[in-house]
């Protein structure tokens, strides 16, 4: 189990990114906690992605924010 601080914007916040993750209260902090540091985006599904590679490094990345994640 890993958490990351889910203002950030890595693969991990994007809404294409497929990975197992839920959002999470841990005392006062909202975090996403993910089990697999790897994942797929379902625009470049050949490659494996790791969660936390920043979004938008490269022209093709059509980074938007995870829909489970709050405002």
């Amino acid at each position: 189990m890993h958490t990351i601080d889910f203002h950030r914007e890595t693969c991990l916040t994007c809404q294409y990114f497929n990975c197992p993750r839920r959002v999470k209260m841990i005392g006062r902090t909202l975090t996403i906690e993910y089990d697999d540091p790897y994942g797929r985006c379902s625009l470049k599904p050949i490659f494996r992605m790791g969660a936390n590679y920043p979004a938008r490094r490269s022209s093709d990345c059509h980074y938007q924010r995870w829909v489970e994640l709050p405002d």
